[in-house]
This record gives structure tokens, C-alpha cells and sequence, in this order.
């Protein structure tokens, strides 16, 4: 007994004592009771009840611990360690923080520890806190680190573990969630370390150099997640248990995150964001609740108590109120949520019109919301030369023109309305000080840099005051023009310098030959500029008279400039049909008698006249000539078209007499050594026959070289075959030496 108030005095003073960031508070009956602890662990879909530990009331083994700041990365929750909660608090400065309590281990962890078989190692100083839940949801879970001062140098050695059990309806037994994700492998020192599984572990340093601010222990898990699948509104027993394996050395501890017990598929009211309250404006209205479990059977909605739908899992807010949602799996086993929802009268916004103020000159801003129940609040951006921006009523002295966007609140209402500021600026007319232009032509005039523009004399201009008028003027005229603005003014003086427009006559529409030149010609005046297109077709296309040779039909525009007034004229040159003369024969050589029936392949042409070397002129399309001489002729086709364009084509025709001698005498005394055939081409082919039918002799493109070498006097006989015009020639010759 005195043990126990020893303790619960040293529990007392040192309640709020805290080291780092982190503060840990024991359990007490009072001040952080068992119950409140583990009440605190559960969230939302999740009741629990039935809670005992096997700790007294009043303890430092467990506890709540606070880290604001989420380092270690869980903020808050229950601590449950094998030694004192104190030993957890950092910085790191002991390589072996240690509370032995003579309690005894657990049976459960002791199983675990040894793999479900007997027990070789036993448990020491076990920290167990029991309790029941029911949810209506599908699955359960929380969140938690594991940490301890076995941390690195004692791995392999000293086991130290914990386990979350869970037993109830469609679980055999007593099953440990506490594993490592994705595996069946309980989180342990040996299973999850700087070598094993080391992506889960953080090592904090050895409590002489390097340790960490926060925590004590030298290394610790990241936070993790215990995962269990149950069936939804029946109760399930809950054990949470820590112990030192093998002896009662060196701490380890537990961290379960505050509010983590929670069921994964529990109902939510959804829209745009799903607070327990949520205050809209008026002209949000209606928004739409959504029942965040689907699909069950039935849904009912309430209204401040009062039942205004079932089935549906929408429901469509018109006005502010406390709404509730249930979505029954059966009659007895269902989800529940609230929303408060406020609505704020909307209101509507006007501001002063856009204004316009001097260079160094004061605007007065003014937006009034009107409508709402206030008060409002007020924010002109950008707050560039604004007296306040936070008033609805500023003075904005800007140095250039600036769009202002004032946002006025009240409440969940808002609205924006856009005002402008145009500063004036003195005016800097900018405008050409000479103009050329024709008598009595538009000139365009110009000016930039004002708002406001006055011209005169305003007679001779389509419009006195805009920025670029056009002007009408029989004469050089100065123009002047003002340039103003609210504020300021400037003005300059035009001289607008007038031109007589040229006279222009262009000759004159022609006819020409394909291939032929056409000379174009007009007026012409030494102080005027000419220049005449397309260019491309003409000698010279800057003198009043160039000469054309355009392969098509053309229209060639003369433009006569003075000082910029032009004037022009059209000169259009027809190009006549090209005319080709075309001759064809295949064989310009033959012999005599000779018939040459000549081919027309001319085009374009409407006439012909064929002109011959010893023959007289034809205008026969196609003609036929019979040569009898042997000599050169010359061939002439004339085609013409009906307007006198003419084309022509030339062919030579060589005709030769053709003599097959019966006689040769190879004794290589220059006269009649070969078988010499006048007149013969290089297609023409020759066969020679002895007496008995045998040929001895055969020459494609025969030229004369037979001789008859190797054989006797004779009697030969040939065969000539001219391909060119299908004949052939038969015949014998001697063979005499």
C-alpha cells in the first residue's frame, strides 16, 4: 500500500512534466481515467464499452501523450509501455532507459513470441487494456507506433512485442492485427528493424550522440495501420498488449493515435465539404446532402426532428436547420450522421460609376451593399494609392489609370464589383507635319496621343473631330488639330500639299503570233513616272513605250504617277494559238524508183504548203512524191493559222540507186575484191548459198566485206533482206580469182 501511494503522489507532481516536445500524462481514476482514454481512441462509426486493463487506476505504464507538431507522426492518443510512459519522453540522451515493475508477462503475447508453440521465452512487465466495440460498418481500424530502447544494439536478442487482438463473431480465436503491411508477420523488434523490413523503421540514435529531440527510444516504426474485417452491429472483443520479452530490461512502447478507432465504411454527409455544420448563403441554395454509404435498403432524413424523406439518398437543403441522415442495413443495424446548416441572407452590391481625375488629382471610391443583415466587410484591391482599403468609401490618388476590385463579405455572401480610374496625362500630339495628296481626292489624315480631337478649316473633311479624318481640298491647305482631354490640351499644324491626277491613254489592243512582240506605246509627259505591268513579259516596264512578248492572252496596266496621284489604263494583247509544223517520216533515205508518201503531224494550223527540191509546191495536207534521180531533196511543210501565224519544219530525203554486182574477183587488185552492193544500208542482211542449198555465209548490218575467203570459183548464190521496207532480193554471183 505504501508502494501505491508513493506512486500516486510521484503521478501527481509529475502530470504535466514534459521534456521536448513531447508530454505525457499517466492514467488516474480523476484526471485521465481508463475509460476516457480508450474512449478517445474511438471515432467515427465505432462504440466501445466493457473497458479493464490490467494495470491499477492509477499508472504511469500507460497514459495519454500530446506531440503537437506531428514529428514522430501522430499528434496525440494512448501510450502504453513496458516500464514508465516517462521513458518515452526525448531527447534521446541514454542508451538504455529502463523501469522494471516485477509485473508478470501475458499468455498471449508469450504464445505469440514463441510462434504458437510452447514456452521456451517467456513475457515480463505486460501492459494489457481490454474493452468491446460494435460498428456498422464492414471493417475496422487505427493507427499506431511501435518504439523501443532494445532499438538497434538488442535485435535477435531481446524480442520485445505487442499485439492487438481481436476475437468475435466469424474470427477463430484470438487474431493479432499488428503486422506488418502486406504480410501476416506480427511488428516486432526482430521483424522489423534497420536490416528487416527497414522501410517502416526509423532509427533515432543510441542515446549517446545523434539522438533524436522528441522521442527516447532509439528507434521507433512510422505509423502504421491494424486492419480488421468484422461484421457490421455486432460486438467484438478488443485486447491491446505490450511486454518485454525474455527479461524485464530496456523499455519499449506503443503509440495509439486519438480518434483512429474508427469503422472505414461509416456514413457521411457529403457535399461541396462535409463538416458537422456548415454555414452557406442564401443564393447557394438549394445545395444537395449526399448519403455517403451505397446502396442500402432505405434512407430516412430529418429535419430539426422532424422525418421529411426516406429512400432516397439525396436530399435538396432549402433553408437552414439541423438535418440527419440514417442508412439501414436492416431494422436494427444502421448509419447515422448530422449536419447544422446556417444560411446567410444575401445581399446585392453597387458601386460608383468609373470616373476619370487629373494627373495628381483624388478619386472618391464608393460601394454600398444593401439587402443583408450586416455588418460588411470591405477590401479594394489592388490597395495601390487607396487612403483605406477596408472601408467602403476610399480616396484613391493614382499615379496611372488602375482598375480597383472591391470584395465586400458578409457572412458566407460575398460579391465583386470592378471600378476604373483613368488618370489624364498631359496630352503629346503626335501627327505628320507635311501630307501629299490629289486635287479633289481623299487624303487621309492622322493623329494620336489625345482623347478628343477639333480640325480645321472642318469644310473640307468628312469628319472634324475624330483622330483621322478624310480630307477633300482643291487647293495646298493647312490643317490645324487639338488633341484634349478633361485635363490638358496640345495642337499642331498639317500642310496638306495637292497634285493634278495625269492624263493616261494607253495604246493600243493588239493581235500578235505565239512568239511574237507587241509594241505598247501612250501619251507621253517627261514629268510624270510610268510604269507598266506584269513586268515580267516586257523589256522595260518604266518607259511609256516598251515592247511585249507575253505567251498568253494579257492585260498590261499602265499607271501614271505624279506625286503619288495615279491614274491608269489597260492595253490588252491577244496571243494567237501556238502553231507547230511537224514532218514525219520514219526512213529518210530509199532507193529509185522511190515513192515518199510524207506524213502531216502538224497542230494549230488551218492551211499547209509543202515547198520541194525539183518539185513543185503542194497544199496538199499529205503528199506523195515519186523520186527517180538520185540526189538530196529538201523538204519544206509551211503550216499557217487563218490570221497569217505560220510555222515550219524541214526534212532531207536521201535517195540512192541500188546495184547488186554477179561478179567478184578477190585477187586484191582493188577492183570488184568484195561483193560490193551499191546503195545498201547498214540494216540491210545477207545470206550466201553454195550450189547444194547450204548456206555458208550469214551478216546482219552487211557492209560490203564478203570475199568469198575460203572458198572455190563458183557459182553463189544470195539472199538480201532490206527490213526497212519489207523486201528482199535473191539472186547469184560468180566467184572468179
Amino acid at each position: 500500500m505504501k508502494r501505491l501511494i508513493f506512486l500516486a503522489s510521484f503521478i501527481f507532481m509529475a502530470a504535466l512534466i514534459s521534456y521536448g516536445q513531447l508530454t505525457v500524462q499517466p492514467a488516474d481514476p480523476v484526471t485521465n481515467s481508463l475509460n476516457s482514454i480508450v474512449k478517445s481512441l474511438a471515432g467515427q462509426g465505432v462504440k466501445v464499452s466493457n473497458i479493464s486493463s490490467n494495470m491499477f487506476g492509477s499508472s504511469s505504464v500507460y497514459g495519454t501523450f500530446s506531440e503537437p507538431s506531428g514529428q514522430i507522426g501522430i499528434k496525440k492518443g494512448l501510450l502504453m509501455t513496458t516500464g514508465s510512459i516517462y521513458n518515452a519522453v526525448g531527447p534521446n540522451d541514454k542508451s538504455g532507459k529502463s523501469t522494471s515493475n516485477g509485473d508478470p508477462g501475458d499468455a498471449d503475447l508469450t504464445r505469440l513470441l514463441n510462434g504458437g508453440g510452447g514456452s521456451s521465452e517467456r513475457t515480463f512487465d505486460a501492459c494489457v487494456i481490454e474493452f468491446d466495440i460494435t460498428t456498422s460498418s464492414t471493417q475496422i481500424h487505427f493507427n499506431y507506433i511501435f518504439g523501443s530502447e532494445e532499438y538497434p544494439e538488442y535485435v535477435g536478442q531481446f524480442n520485445d512485442l505487442f499485439a492487438f487482438f481481436i476475437s468475435g463473431p466469424g474470427i477463430t480465436g484470438k487474431q493479432n492485427i499488428a503486422l506488418i503491411p502486406g504480410t501476416p508477420i506480427p511488428v516486432s523488434i526482430n521483424n522489423l528493424n534497420a536490416s528487416l523490413n527497414n522501410s517502416y523503421y526509423r532509427n533515432n540514435g543510441n542515446g549517446h550522440f545523434g539522438g533524436g529531440p522528441i522521442l527516447q527510444y532509439d528507434g521507433y516504426t512510422v505509423k502504421l495501420k491494424a486492419t480488421a474485417n468484422v461484421t457490421p452491429c455486432h460486438t467484438y472483443h478488443i485486447k491491446l498488449a505490450i511486454a518485454d520479452a525474455k527479461d524485464d530490461k530496456y523499455d519499449s512502447g506503443v503509440f495509439i493515435e486519438e480518434g483512429s478507432l474508427t469503422g472505414s465504411d461509416a456514413l457521411m454527409i457529403g457535399n461541396v465539404i462535409a463538416p458537422d455544420s456548415l454555414q452557406l448563403c442564401s443564393s447557394e441554395l438549394p445545395v444537395t446532402l449526399k448519403a455517403g454509404i451505397h446502396p442500402v435498403p432505405n434512407y430516412e432524413w430529418f429535419k430539426d426532428g422532424v422525418l421529411v424523406l426516406t429512400n432516397n439518398r439525396y436530399y435538396d437543403v432549402l433553408s437552414p436547420g439541423w438535418y440527419v441522415v440514417k442508412a439501414y442495413r436492416d431494422a436494427t443495424c444502421y448509419w447515422k450522421d448530422s449536419i447544422k446548416i446556417k444560411v446567410d441572407q444575401d445581399f446585392t452590391l453597387t458601386t460608383s460609376p468609373d470616373t476619370s481625375i487629373c494627373k495628381g488629382g483624388s478619386a472618391f471610391l464608393n460601394a454600398v451593399a444593401s439587402g443583408g443583415t450586416g455588418p460588411y466587410s470591405y477590401l479594394w484591391t489592388p490597395g495601390t494609392s487607396l487612403s483605406d482599403r477596408h472601408i467602403a468609401n476610399p480616396i484613391s490618388t493614382p499615379v496611372n489609370t488602375i482598375t480597383y476590385t472591391v470584395s465586400v463579405k458578409e457572412g458566407k455572401c460575398s460579391h465583386e464589383k470592378d471600378m476604373t480610374v483613368t488618370v489624364l496625362k498631359p496630352i503629346n500630339l503626335k501627327t505628320n507635319s507635311m501630307v501629299n495628296g490629289c486635287i479633289n481626292g481623299p487624303i487621309q489624315l492622322n493623329a494620336s496621343g489625345a482623347e478628343n480631337y477639333v480640325w480645321t478649316p472642318g469644310v473640307y473633311l468628312n469628319d472634324s473631330v475624330i483622330a483621322n479624318p478624310i480630307a477633300t481640298v482643291p487647293v495646298n491647305t493647312i490643317f490645324k488639330v487639338k488633341g484634349y482631354n478633361a485635363c490638358f490640351s496640345d495642337s499642331a499644324n498639317i500642310l496638306v500639299s495637292v497634285f493634278p491626277v495625269p492624263p493616261v491613254k494607253a495604246y493600243s489592243d493588239t493581235t500578235i503570233c505565239y512568239g511574237g512582240t507587241a509594241s505598247l506605246s501612250s501619251d507621253y509627259f517627261s514629268q510624270y513616272q510610268y510604269s507598266w505591268a506584269p513586268a515580267s513579259t516586257l523589256d522595260d516596264a518604266q518607259i511609256y513605250n516598251p515592247q511585249a512578248t507575253p505567251k498568253t492572252n494579257t492585260n498590261y496596266i499602265l499607271s501614271i504617277n505624279n506625286n503619288g496621284c495615279i491614274r491608269k489604263d489597260t492595253v490588252h494583247v491577244y496571243v494567237e494559238p501556238k502553231i507547230t509544223a511537224k514532218i514525219f517520216y520514219p526512213i529518210p533515205f530509199g532507193p529509185i524508183p522511190w515513192n515518199v508518201h510524207l506524213r502531216n503531224l502538224s497542230t494549230g494550223a488551218d492551211s499547209y504548203t509543202w515547198y520541194f527540191t525539183g518539185f513543185s509546191s503542194t497544199q496538199v495536207k499529205e503528199p506523195t512524191i515519186t523520186i527517180t534521180q538520185e540526189n538530196y531533196y529538201t523538204v519544206i511543210l509551211e503550216a499557217l493559222n487563218n490570221n497569217g501565224c505560220a510555222d515550219y519544219d524541214t526534212l532531207v530525203l536521201e535517195a540512192y540507186k541500188f546495184f547488186i554486182p554477179n561478179l567478184i574477183t578477190p585477187n586484191n587488185d582493188g577492183k570488184n575484191d568484195s561483193f560490193e552492193i551499191t546503195g545498201i544500208g547498214d540494216h540491210f542482211s545477207l545470206e550466201i548459198y553454195n550450189r547444194w542449198g547450204e548456206r555458208i555465209y550469214k551478216k546482219d548490218h552487211y557492209r560490203n566485206e564478203w570475199n568469198g575467203e575460203g572458198l572455190s570459183d563458183g557459182i553463189y548464190y544470195y539472199l538480201i533482206n532490206d527490213p526497212l521496207y519489207e523486201k528482199d532480193y535473191k539472186g547469184w554471183v560468180q566467184l572468179l580469182r
